[in-house]
């Protein structure tokens, strides 16, 4: 983050990368992540590195090798 300083915890942090996320795709899950924080859910993300974590669980490629492969075989 560039100034981290602005931020006093990790869950403003997350808020604050949160507020970004829009997208008809992703709406439902990020306003899920804002309610799993607000119950202090144990699947709510604590870190930002948890955030990332999830979100590439969610919306990464599930077959990353074989993306590749087939990138590299399009060459």
């Amino acid at each position: 983050m560039a100034r981290p300083d602005e931020f006093r915890s990790e869950r403003e942090k997350i808020s604050w990368v949160l507020s970004f996320i829009r997208g008809r795709d992703v709406n439902d899950w990020a306003n899920w992540v804002f309610e799993l924080i607000e119950a202090k859910d144990v699947y709510a993300p604590k870190t930002l590195k948890e955030l990332y974590k999830q979100l590439e669980n969610y919306f990464g490629d599930p077959h990353q090798a074989l993306t590749a492969w087939i990138k590299m075989d399009q060459l």
